[in-house]
């Protein structure tokens, strides 16, 4: 099945036509006992977004606490919390940057701008505020350009632009080619441009696929008609994939290429909801899924060929909120539900 897909560079006009192809995947199980899950010593933490870091450990954000707290993590569980400085900054989510420190968001308070931070390998942390009054970061990434690009929101218009800020702490900001348009979620493509999700005014529109050069130009990619995207991660085929969600229709795997090409993989379960996309150490996507009307959470992966292999994990209350390939080639992931950091022992 193929879908008419318009291509919009800076906001001039429909310029190209690409195609999305669809292919049909099958799920294998994994073996028992393939996850393992360490407790964190705060209660209620909240743990959410987490990266590998320049210094080998994982790093993962904690919102549960006042203030919220960015948390370490060995390759075999050890954990130190580290508090933010404002009392009511809440970390919405990290990267390894560029500079041997990683990066983080924070939202202030309600009314407050936000603020970017970086936090050494030994805890010490520096803040950026953000240069336009009532704005908050949102999802940030590395760029090949060795800056820091991020998603921010534009106070109670709810309006989003794209950033990008330099090690010493420069912010650039770049307006969006359509108004009221919702950015989910941002990754550094293979093709070394950052490509981020877009959902336009409401549920029953359709999204867009972006990307953002270096040098600011944005390309956008409309999905096929009724679909939106949600997480996105660089493959190791060279295409960019994401889960794309139809209104009571599922949710699909898709990848794009650098040209706008799309092709979408139905998944084996068709009650699933996908929120999490990463790129695996086994140059595999992974992905977690929500499948039933008791929803159950399992984690999966997806080759460049379309086959799934999905993960059971040890509480059927479990729930992920982050995912990355770790430092030792297993897959990490955060469990607010069960206040646990996780991991594929193999993947």
């Amino acid at each position: 099945m193929a879908h008419r897909l318009g291509k919009v560079v800076g906001g001039a006009g429909l310029i190209a036509v690409v195609a999305a192809l669809v292919t049909t995947t099958t799920a294998t199980g994994a073996p028992p006992d393939a996850v393992k899950q360490f407790p964190l010593p705060t209660p209620d933490a909240a743990p959410g977004d987490i990266t590998t870091g320049p210094d080998g450990n994982l790093w993962l954000t904690e919102a549960g606490t006042s203030p919220g707290r960015i948390a370490k993590v060995t390759p075999d569980g050890r954990v130190t919390e580290y508090p933010l400085p404002a009392a009511d900054a809440i970390p919405t989510s990290i990267t390894a940057g560029p500079d041997g420190k990683v990066w983080f968001t924070q939202s202030i308070g309600e009314t407050s701008t936000g603020k970017i931070g970086t936090i050494t390998p030994t805890g010490q942390i520096t803040e950026y505020t953000l240069p336009t009054a009532d704005t908050t970061p949102i999802d940030l990434v590395t760029g090949r350009d060795r800056n820091v690009w991020f998603i921010e929101s534009i106070g109670e218009s709810g309006d989003h632009r794209i950033g990008k800020i330099t090690k010493d702490g420069r912010v650039t900001e770049y307006a969006l080619p359509s108004a009221s348009t919702f950015v989910g979620d941002i990754a550094l493509g293979p093709d070394g441009n950052v490509w981020f999700t877009e959902s336009v005014g409401t549920e029953e529109s359709t999204g867009r696929i972006a990307k953002i050069t270096p040098a600011g130009q944005i390309t956008e990619y409309a999905l096929p008609a009724g679909a939106d995207a949600a997480g996105l991660a660089p493959g190791a085929d060279g295409n960019v994939w994401f889960a794309e969600s139809f209104l009571d229709a599922g949710t699909k795997l898709a990848k794009i290429t650098p040209a706008g090409q799309i092709t979408e993989y139905a998944l084996p379960s068709a009650d699933v909801f996908v929120n999490q996309v990463a790129s695996g150490p086994d140059s595999a996507v992974w992905f977690s899924e929500v499948t039933g009307e008791n929803p159950v959470t399992k984690l999966a992966k997806i080759t460049k060929d379309g086959k799934v292999t999905e993960y059971a994990l040890p509480s059927a209350d479990s729930d992920v909120a982050g995912l990355t390939a770790g430092p030792d080639r297993k897959v990490w992931f955060t469990d607010p539900t069960t206040n646990t950091v996780g991991t594929v022992v193999n993947p």
